[in-house]
């Protein structure tokens, strides 16, 4: 989800080359449609979608309305205004990773790649807790 349909291009050709299912979206009004006729593991999230907006409010409005809709999907938050301020704000409310604009693809596919091992390890934890509780004598 960016604003910019060259952002859009370029992680639609880098992801595509290692994920099946990539699907991107430019114009925010969508997203709430998207989220909820599809399931989706991961979502990058641009964090300004206004011209001239930089503050980085746009993105934590949706990450927190995602989260609450969605909690299981990961979400990466980018942008190119970022201050660690920021970087921690997003992450307190649920942020599965970070990342400034420009980014390397060896950056990116990183990010994309731990948010997905740390939504498996989690997966995993939940279904041990399940079984461990209800497998009790």
């Amino acid at each position: 989800m960016d604003d910019d349909p060259d952002v859009l291009r370029t992680l639609e050709m880098v992801l595509g080359y290692y994920y099946t299912t990539v699907d991107s979206e430019r114009h925010i009004a969508a997203l709430e449609e998207k989220l909820s006729r599809n399931s989706y593991d991961l979502l990058i999230l641009d964090m300004n979608f206004q011209k001239g907006q930089i503050s980085g409010n746009e993105g934590l409005f949706w990450l927190k309305k995602i989260k609450k809709a969605h909690p299981a999907t990961a979400v990466i938050l980018i942008t190119a205004y970022g201050e660690v301020e920021l970087a921690v704000e997003a992450m307190k409310f649920g942020a599965a990773d970070f990342l400034l604009k420009p980014w390397s693809n060896e950056k990116l596919l990183g990010v994309v790649e731990k948010s997905y091992l740390v939504k498996g390890l989690r997966n995993l934890v939940s279904q041990i807790l399940f079984y461990s509780v209800n497998l009790r004598p």
